[in-house]
């Protein structure tokens, strides 16, 4: 839960957007030894002025600090909504 509300708030920053996480649909971490590890999550977000729910694929990465680094946060074609 808390990688994925880091992934909001950092795209909601870059964006100047104002999503809120309704549901992590899905989360695979990928172990990278010690270069850290790598989350590839789907999201289900809705739009703060409109209530509009969508759905996002989001990298992450996480350094050995444990800093978290968004990667990509990408709308999904609305084939997959």
């Amino acid at each position: 839960m808390e990688i994925a509300n880091f992934a909001i708030t950092e795209y909601n920053h870059k964006s100047n957007a104002n999503l809120k996480l309704v549901k992590i649909e899905s989360c695979n971490r990928q172990v990278h030894g010690f270069l850290g590890n790598s989350y590839k999550l789907v999201l289900l977000a809705s739009n703060g002025t409109t209530e509009e729910t969508n759905k996002y694929w989001v990298r992450l990465g996480i350094q050995p600090s444990e800093k978290y680094v968004l990667g990509s946060f990408i709308l999904a074609p609305s084939l997959y909504h």
